[in-house]
């Protein structure tokens, strides 16, 4: 097999570096690892609220059909003093996950029940946006 079994790719707004960006989508592959959607949120879960601070959770969700799980999760946490809200959504079968997230550092004003109701965040179009990691 060509191609890598295990994948990290992030994307940030044109004109950010990868240190300083105000979101970030992030596309993780694991490809013949057998590991599910409820592995991959409970290990970001865990790993996060033990390494951040004032994390909440404010989503979560597991659901299956037949031999596929969809998992879903919002968190939001303070690290290195920046606010941080999370949402993601994994997809696994048998033997392969994929998971997206979208992370945005919020402006003043803006509250973490604010990415719940405006669910526009996660459905924005990607074209603003630049590669910056494989």
């Amino acid at each position: 097999m060509g191609e890598d079994s295990t994948s990290i790719i992030e994307f940030i707004p044109k004109g950010e570096s990868q240190d300083n960006w105000s979101e970030i989508i992030t596309i993780h592959k694991l490809i013949g690892k057998k590991i599910n959607a409820a592995m991959m949120i409970d290990t970001l879960k865990s790993s996060i609220l033990s390494q951040t601070k004032n994390g909440k959770i404010w989503k979560g969700s597991l659901t299956r059909k037949d031999a596929y799980l969809f998992g879903s999760l919002g968190l939001s946490y303070d690290l290195n003093g920046r606010h941080e809200i999370l949402g993601c959504r994994y997809y696994s079968g048998p033997y392969d996950c994929v998971g997206i997230q979208y992370t945005l550092r919020p402006v003043k004003g803006f509250h973490d029940e604010d990415m719940e109701k405006n669910r526009k965040l996660f459905q924005h179009p990607y074209r603003n946006y630049h590669h910056v990691s494989q």
